[in-house]
């Protein structure tokens, strides 16, 4: 995976690329070590022994490492790392030597080098280091592909996360976008699912075609198939004019059923039928319509369940559920309620044109408690909540909710007021976090602003629990 070459979409293309890794080193016996090491950790590695030649390699092809050793013929170790670092997106850098002086040392550092190897290097070492860079590459790649999508309003078309389990969905969107077989998108209410049908549509081929939903639970089943499938003019009472269906109407573009379990039975047996023909007859007509839609399908509850209970229809089941795209709920997805309330908080600040611009400590903290059975949806409502009946420029608990108390307070019958040691601790993640958001996830320049070492750091966001891997700041369970 050449993470210079900036693919669309974090995390989607890492399991079809390997990572790729220039090595330069004169030493033909050392080299076999570094080759061992590299294919072990399933490496694409090119060598050379030439620094001239490391550098044409670097300017034609897109490395994410380089193993370099500094006595090099043709241009020194340090000439082809500058000469590398000066790249519009320039792969890290691993300085090995048998010179470790602390002059070396420091001015190769300086130069930008992310480690600095002596010789005779450890092989298990040598496995340790090359592997801790290529989780760090990976990581800015997906930070780099992140910053790019919030560039254009949204994280992931429109969808905001950083948490693990939405990788597998925002990767799933990608692969289901491509295909045109039936989407079917399970998850709670509140979970967002209407937000993936129009990621299925958007980052697909039909993008620019019409994307058209139905609520199968608002439409009383009378109607709802003279709304799908259109009817003639005279057809039942009222019909005073002919009526094109939504079916028909969304041409080759995306239509989305929403809350599918709650169609009729016998409406379920004409939309199998329209699936597996993409043909429809409009209600009163005797000539059948050819359609084209791609369709994607939402629902709230098991469809298998339902289809246990008699009130789904097995057949259609097996149509809509080609591709599955589970969604998880907000429970499951801590590392984003405040991502998520950050966002939602500028949202209905500007949109009130209240000067709202951050949650308290208490705040932060009751959020991270709270079960949000409503989930993202929940989640919104209590920000926006929070931003009208609000009086300061800081969201307090009461502004969020006044009327009840921490979930894991409410069992407990503890205090909302925190431990000092409770307080020192919030005070000390939030003001990781803020560096970390100031530095744009520079790490190093986090450890400086901090005046803490980076070993210092990490051992102290792991104490707070806190992961703080190259600027996508994760809050595990710890405190939320």
């Amino acid at each position: 995976m050449a993470l210079s070459c900036m693919p669309m979409v974090a995390d989607a293309h890492r399991d079809s690329f390997k990572t790729t890794v220039l090595v330069v080193e004169d030493d033909p016996i050392f080299t076999e070590i570094v080759k061992q090491c590299l294919q072990e950790l399933n490496c694409v590695a090119r060598f050379t022994a030439n620094g001239m030649e490391a550098v044409e390699l670097l300017a034609k092809g897109s490395f994410d490492l380089v193993l370099l050793d500094l006595h090099l013929p043709g241009q020194t170790g340090l000439e082809v790392l500058q000469r590398a670092r000066a790249l519009p997106y320039p792969p890290e850098i691993i300085v090995m030597s048998v010179d470790g002086s602390v002059d070396t040392v420091i001015q190769v550092m300086k130069a930008g080098a992310a480690d600095y190897l002596p010789k005779p290097i450890d092989f298990d070492y040598l496995h340790l280091v090359v592997s801790k860079s290529i989780s760090r590459r990976e990581d800015e790649f997906d930070l780099r592909a992140l910053r790019s999508q919030m560039d254009q309003g949204g994280v992931f078309h429109g969808m905001l996360s950083a948490a693990p389990a939405m990788r597998s969905v925002f990767r799933q969107i990608q692969q289901a976008a491509v295909s045109q077989r039936p989407v079917l998108v399970q998850g709670e209410t509140g979970t967002g699912k209407e937000l993936v049908a129009r990621a299925v549509h958007a980052a697909g081929p039909r993008s620019e075609t019409p994307f058209l939903s139905v609520n199968c639970g608002a439409i009383p089943g009378s109607l709802l198939e003279a709304e799908l499938f259109g009817h003639q003019k005279g057809a039942f009472t009222g019909a005073s004019h002919s009526r094109v269906g939504i079916m028909q109407d969304v041409g080759n573009g995306t239509l989305v059923l929403d809350d599918i379990q709650q169609m009729p039975m016998k409406m379920q047996g004409m939309l199998l039928r329209a699936v597996e023909q993409m043909e429809i007859r409009p209600v009163g007509a005797t000539q059948a319509v050819t359609v084209s839609f791609r369709l994607v399908s939402t629902t709230n509850q098991p469809l298998t369940e339902l289809v246990d209970s008699g009130a789904f229809r097995q057949d259609l089941l097996f149509r809509l559920n080609v591709l599955p795209i589970d969604l998880p709920p907000l429970r499951e997805r801590q590392d984003d309620v405040l991502l998520l309330a950050d966002h939602f908080l500028r949202k209905h600040a500007d949109e009130s044109g209240r000067k709202v611009y951050r949650f308290g400590p208490d705040a932060r903290r009751w959020l991270r408690h709270q079960p949000w059975p409503g989930n993202v949806r929940e989640l919104e409502h209590a920000v926006e909540r929070a931003v009208v009946f609000g009086t300061s420029s800081t969201v307090t608990v009461a502004d969020l909710d006044g009327t009840r108390l921490p979930h894991e307070e409410q069992a407990s019958g503890r205090s909302v007021v925190p431990t000092l040691k409770e307080a020192r601790d919030e005070f000390e993640r939030e003001y990781l976090l803020d560096l970390v958001r100031q530095t744009g996830g520079n790490l190093a320049a986090t450890a400086r602003l901090a005046g803490l070492n980076r070993q210092y750091l990490y051992a102290k966001a792991r104490k707070l629990g806190l992961s703080l891997t190259s600027g996508v700041v994760d809050k595990d369970a710890h405190g939320s």
